[in-house]
């Protein structure tokens, strides 16, 4: 008689005497798969052919040029096709792009790398900005004035430590502006009855193309400066050109136009309708920068450690 141990063995691992390996688990989330994909997160379960050399050179030379024309994809629509990528994105064709936060956090990369290039504010704003040059500058020049005084330092030191821990924040703190503008477009467009995250994508957008175009912009700006003064052999300081007033000006336009053609595709409505909304987005963008401003302001200076 077999005792109750073997019994047990026997019904697990059948009559061939091991496992069956008919559907095994996924080692990733322990679901039973019925397939080459984990039907629960996904992932592909492992063969022996899949430790074959030329067979994982040729899954990544894959992974490697899907996402290559993923990303070159959702750059061309982005640039050139405006509001093309949320129209994809609300007909559930996200997968052939990079994703709405993704692409913008690739873009928010980009846009700091230009940034040690070129001497922007639009978004990392100096101390020496927010004392003097902001419309808020009267209510927090006492704040900075008392806790210099208190910390009995100067103005300078003060302003390199701010500076520092501002920069850093403001890679993260930069996000702010997407859901503001979102708020804007529901109210907006409040008859459309479209979810808060539909206007939350068109907004990840478009703050994508204007990180981008910022950048763009200071590089074609200093290009066509420096060449005018090379030409005509004048002398200039390269760090006193006023980047950030000379590419707020000069997009101004082009964001307007941007706008209008990505709403016309996303929102469609008459064109006059259109324009007015994309008018009143393109003036509201300062008060978005001038709130998130304020805001870096405060978590810039409330993070700063007591001494320095």
């Amino acid at each position: 008689m077999q005792d109750l141990s073997t019994i047990v063995l026997e019904s697990v691992l059948g009559d061939s005497g091991s496992p069956d390996e008919s559907n095994p688990r996924c080692p990733n989330c322990k679901a039973q798969s019925h397939g080459p994909y984990c039907h629960v997160c996904g992932q592909k379960l492992r063969t022996p052919h899949d430790y074959l050399l030329l067979n994982f050179i040729k899954h990544a030379l894959h992974e490697f040029t899907d996402m290559d024309s993923k990303v070159l994809r959702s750059f061309r629509y982005l640039l050139f096709r405006p509001g093309k990528l949320t129209t994809e994105w609300h007909a559930g064709r996200e997968g052939s792009f990079v994703k709405p936060v993704r692409l913008f956090i690739v873009v928010n990369i980009i846009y700091f790398i230009f940034l040690h290039l070129f001497p922007l504010n639009t978004i990392v704003v100096p101390l020496e900005s927010q004392y003097s040059m902001q419309f808020y500058s009267p209510t927090i020049r006492p704040i900075v004035d008392r806790h210099i005084q208190t910390s009995h330092t100067t103005f300078k030191k003060f302003a390199e430590k701010y500076d520092e821990i501002s920069s850093e924040q403001a890679k993260s703190l930069v996000v702010m502006m997407v859901p503001m503008f979102a708020v804007l477009l529901a109210i907006l467009y409040y008859r459309k009855h479209l979810y808060f995250v539909e206007h939350l994508v068109f907004s990840l957008h478009f703050y994508s193309f204007f990180l981008l175009l910022i950048s763009v912009g200071a590089l074609l700006m200093n290009l066509i400066v420096l060449l005018g003064f090379r030409l005509f052999e004048l002398q200039i300081n390269e760090y006193l050109i006023d980047w950030d007033t000379l590419i707020t000006v000069s997009d101004g336009l082009l964001i307007f136009w941007y706008l209008l053609s990505a709403l016309k595709k996303v929102y469609i409505g008459k064109l006059w309708s259109n324009a007015i909304r994309a008018g009143m987005l393109t003036y509201s963008l300062l008060y978005i920068l001038w709130l998130y401003r304020f805001i870096l302001f405060f978590t810039s200076f409330y993070t700063m450690p007591s001494r320095f």
